[in-house]
């Protein structure tokens, strides 16, 4: 098991589904791992962020659907769940690779929102 820091509001997305592929910034190895989701402080936007769009309109969908808590409800350092990630083998197309580390892609399995933080 190994612990991880994502930064807000992509820690949330990432325990809430949406995020499907991810840099999770380390090697975890080739096999599925378990891996518990630090909160850290989240990353403030203006419109000359390098953020892609598309991660911008999940965010803001995801919030206004209930799905992902508003920037000032979001936990911020504690752990805030789990997921299982396991090295992608193939060529990802998704829109979460964007100015991802090949060999830092990890696919997420089985996201689980802890209902308290710890």
């Amino acid at each position: 098991m190994r612990k991880i820091i994502i930064p807000q509001p992509w820690a949330c997305l990432m325990l809430a589904g949406i995020i499907d592929i991810f840099d999770l910034g380390v090697d975890l190895g080739t096999g599925p791992c378990l891996v518990l989701i630090q909160a850290a402080s989240w990353q403030k936007y203006d419109n000359s962020s390098k953020t892609p769009l598309e991660w911008l309109l999940a965010l803001e969908m995801a919030q206004l659907m209930g799905i992902v808590p508003l920037y000032h409800e979001m936990p911020l350092n504690c752990i805030i769940g789990y997921v299982i990630a396991g090295k992608v083998t193939e060529e990802p197309q998704c829109v979460w690779t964007y100015g991802g580390k090949k060999d830092r892609l990890y696919r997420l399995y089985l996201p689980l929102l802890l209902d308290k933080p710890l």
